[in-house]
C-alpha cells in the first residue's frame, strides 16, 4: 500500500525526523515483501502517504505537529488508524515496534488477539496520538547498519502482526461491543 519515494518523504514531515526516513523506507520495503504472500492478510502501510488524510486520526497528528515519520501493518477490517503494528521514532535515536491501538478502542479492544499480547508486553498511553503503545521491541538503532537494523525491526513487526492476524480475522466473526470503524486501510 503506497510506500516511500522522494514526493513523500518530504511533505508533512517535521525536519528533525527526516534523518530517519532513509531507514523506515528499509523497513516498509520489508514488509510490503515479507506480507506479498500472506492471503487476505495485513497490509503495509507508509506514513508520509497518509500525511494529507482527511481522517480524524491524521488530522490530530497534523494538529499536534506529531509527524508522520512511520510505517505501520495494518490488519484487514481494521482502520489503520485505529488498529496496527508500528515501527516509529521514540525520541532522538530510537525506533519502536509494538502493537498499536486508537483510544476509541480502548477498553473494549479485541480481547482474543490484543489484551494477552497487550498485557503480555505492557502498554502506554501517548496523548498526542491517542493511540495505546504496547511496545515490543525498542532499537538504538544508530548502533546498528542501516540493513541491519531494517531486518531487526521489520522481522519484529512481521512477527508480531502475522502473530496477531489470525486471532484479529477470527474477532471479526463474533459479536464486537464496539465495531471497528469502517475497515479501510486510510
Amino acid at each position: 500500500m503506497g510506500g516511500p519515494d522522494e514526493r513523500s518523504q518530504v511533505r508533512s514531515l517535521p525536519r528533525d525526523r527526516a534523518d530517519v526516513l532513509p531507514l523506515l523506507a528499509q523497513v516498509h520495503s520489508r514488509l510490503v515483501d515479507g506480507l506479498a504472500g500472506v492471503a487476505g492478510g495485513p497490509c503495509a502501510a507508509w506514513g508520509p502517504d497518509h500525511a494529507d488524510s482527511p481522517d480524524p486520526a491524521a488530522a490530530a497528528l497534523r494538529e499536534h505537529n506529531v509527524g508522520f515519520a512511520w510505517t505501520l501493518v495494518a490488519f484487514p477490517g481494521w482502520s489503520l488508524w485505529d488498529l496496527h503494528v508500528g515501527v516509529v521514532p521514540h525520541g532522538e535515536d530510537v525506533l519502536a515496534v509494538g502493537l498499536h491501538w486508537h483510544d476509541s478502542l480502548h477498553p473494549s479492544i479485541p480481547t482474543a488477539a490484543v489484551r494477552p499480547a497487550a498485557a503480555a508486553i505492557g502498554t502506554a498511553f501517548h496523548p498526542l496520538s491517542g493511540e495505546h503503545h504496547a511496545d515490543l521491541l525498542v532499537l538504538a538503532w544508530r548502533t546498528f547498519t542501516p540493513g541491519r537494523a531494517a531486518q531487526i525491526l521489520s522481522d519484529a513487526a512481521l512477527d508480531l502482526a502475522l502473530s496477531l492476524h489470525a486471532p484479529l480475522a477470527h474477532e471479526l466473526t463474533q459479536p464486537h461491543p464496539t465495531p471497528p470503524r469502517s475497515p479501510s486501510h486510510d
